[in-house]
């Protein structure tokens, strides 16, 4: 199963490479940011990260699927707009930074069309896991890897988590090897570089995750305790293990009810989850999600069951580690190169 939906991923990519199938270009630079893998390798964040340092410069859009959003089409978000309306990434990119734009689309070239033919058009696309969509041709293609499961060790869906062969790391400008620790070791940096074995043209960079403090879900929530005796996990994500770890160090005992990425969840399913926390003895225990995952805990339908509870989610942002080519100034100069 694993060697033909490999082959068939294989075919159409080669059929892009053959141009039988057309890659569209634009006047404006595209960044798009993906992965060979099923999820779990820290895209928001990373285009969270590209938003900041190119928003106070550039008039930024960011384009996304809407995965598990209940409309269709383009969407372009506006003040009331909902889980439902855009998805979870998407509505945490317009709750976070209101003064870029944000968009959803099946179709990436459709959303791009739209946002050209604006009467101010943005002068910096961001596409949100595109790597497999060869309709659109990047300016600049990051691929990420996490570093606890790095592509170059993996297979092809269904033995593995790939969505096409490792060959298709060839088309990336950027590799950066994700969530790494927060101190890296030079000899760490070698293997892994000798493992990916990027191209002359690739340049590979090395990020971690820094975590903010805690932020209660719904405003009547007291600050969160230095030390908790019990954390209960609720969360939709591929790979909880980084917060995990990060979680460990703050309480005495710690437990994790982990979901499928993107899930959205059901009130029975958070019924139980809340049950189970109020039977815990502990007297200082608090509930901790991800900030995506929030966006699907505040609708109405959960805060009757959860607005007695300490429930908290935890935004995160993306550190790379320092290196000869920094990060940020090999992206600006890509961008003015296209620009000029």
């Amino acid at each position: 199963m694993s060697i033909i939906y490999g082959l068939i991923m294989f075919i159409r990519n080669q059929l892009f490479e053959w141009k039988l199938l057309k890659e569209e270009q634009y006047p404006v630079p595209i960044i798009n940011v993906g992965n060979l893998s099923m999820g779990g390798t820290g895209k928001t964040p990373h285009i969270e990260y590209l938003i900041r340092l190119l928003s106070e410069k550039y008039r930024v859009a960011t384009i996304s699927r809407g995965y598990k959003r209940k409309s269709k089409g383009y969407i372009k978000a506006h003040a009331g707009n909902t889980f439902d309306d855009l998805g979870d990434e998407a509505l945490q990119f317009f709750q976070k930074f209101p003064k870029i734009t944000v968009t959803v689309c099946e179709s990436r070239r459709k959303a791009i069309k739209e946002l050209l033919s604006e009467p101010n058009p943005p002068e910096i696309i961001l596409l949100d896991d595109a790597y497999q969509h060869r309709y659109v041709h990047p300016s600049l293609n990051i691929l990420l890897t996490d570093y606890s499961n790095l592509y170059v060790n993996d297979y092809v869906f269904p033995c593995g988590k790939l969505r096409e062969f490792k060959k298709g790391s060839d088309r990336a400008d950027f590799i950066v090897v994700t969530k790494n620790d927060t101190v890296l070791a030079s000899i760490v940096r070698s293997l892994v570089c000798s493992e990916i074995k990027p191209k002359d043209y690739q340049k590979i960079f090395f990020s971690y995750v820094d975590y903010a403090s805690p932020i209660p879900l719904f405003d009547h929530i007291d600050e969160i305790p230095q030390k908790c005796g019990y954390i209960q996990i609720i969360a939709g994500i591929a790979n909880p293990y980084p917060l995990e770890v990060f979680l460990k160090n703050k309480c005495t005992e710690l437990k994790s009810t982990i979901f499928s990425d993107h899930h959205e969840f059901t009130e029975r399913e958070i019924s139980d989850i809340v049950d189970d926390f109020k039977r815990h003895l502990a007297v200082k225990k608090i509930i901790v999600t991800t900030e995506k995952d929030a966006k699907r805990l505040q609708k109405e339908c959960f805060r009757k069951i959860l607005e007695d509870i300490p429930i908290y989610y935890i935004p995160i942002e993306i550190a790379f580690h320092p290196q000869e080519e920094d990060f940020d100034s090999c992206v600006l100069q890509k961008i003015e190169s296209i620009i000029k």
